[in-house]
């Protein structure tokens, strides 16, 4: 089972959340808050499957909220064990250019600019160096490096990305946090402090500072947060090993 976030979008603007999506191998759960008015009394939802779009069904709303639960298309799945894999996001049709957009499976976009980190901070990426002295090394021949912070050296990575790290944490690649995290600000972060003599990863994803946001980081293993620039922006972490 997993939890993503329902974000509501005026044309490519994000406003602010306006629900959730729980996912199970067989269904999906939806659940709305704050629909506006304008919307009417149902909304359609609508599941990307790569290329193909197809119809789920309608959620019916009264006084702003609605819920429903779908199963998902047998024909479009990607195999039995991991059926909803086979989608890459939900839309809500609402009114007008606003809708509700989940994304679950990110299609990786080298052309966005990340929100915390200048264009020029970012170096070019090196060729492969197969003879580096460890892995760390190599995956810095490799990857895109960031100057975030001096305590830390910083590469610049994706969630398809996460196969770089220890096995044990490649189920963080299919995190709501980390996915909602990506969605909006097209970026995901690899530290490497060194801490009391001993080297330490961490895994950022770029947020906001706020109370509400840190007890929903903690909840998905995200304790320590890194600032970056002004008003509050900077990364959750997550210690992680390579």
């Amino acid at each position: 089972m997993e939890f993503f976030y329902i974000d509501y979008m005026n044309g490519n603007k994000k406003e602010r959340n306006i629900g959730f999506v729980r996912v199970e191998r067989e269904k999906i759960s939806i659940g709305l808050r704050g629909v506006p008015v304008q919307a009417g009394k149902e909304c359609e939802v609508i599941a990307e499957f790569g290329d193909k779009k197809v119809g789920l069904g309608r959620i019916f709303i009264k006084n702003g909220y609605g819920a429903a639960q779908f199963e998902w298309p047998k024909d479009m799945l990607l195999s039995q064990e991991n059926r909803f894999f086979g989608c890459n996001r939900l839309y809500i049709s609402l009114y007008g250019n606003r809708y509700g957009i989940c994304t679950m499976r990110m299609q990786e976009k080298e052309d966005t600019c990340p929100v915390t980190v200048k264009a020029s901070d970012i170096s070019a990426v090196s060729p492969l160096v197969v003879s580096a002295p460890d892995k760390w090394h190599q995956l810095m021949a490799t990857y895109k490096q960031v100057h975030i912070v001096d305590e830390a050296e910083t590469l610049f990575i994706y969630p398809k990305d996460i196969i770089i790290l220890n096995s044990k944490y490649h189920d963080l690649s299919g995190n709501s946090f980390v996915l909602h995290s990506y969605y909006n600000y097209r970026q995901m972060l690899l530290f490497r402090y060194m801490i009391e003599s001993k080297y330490v990863y961490y895994l950022g994803v770029p947020g906001i500072n706020t109370d509400r946001d840190k007890k929903i980081a903690k909840m998905f293993g995200f304790d320590a947060f890194e600032k970056s620039g002004t008003d509050g922006y900077g990364y959750y972490l997550k210690e992680v090993e390579i």
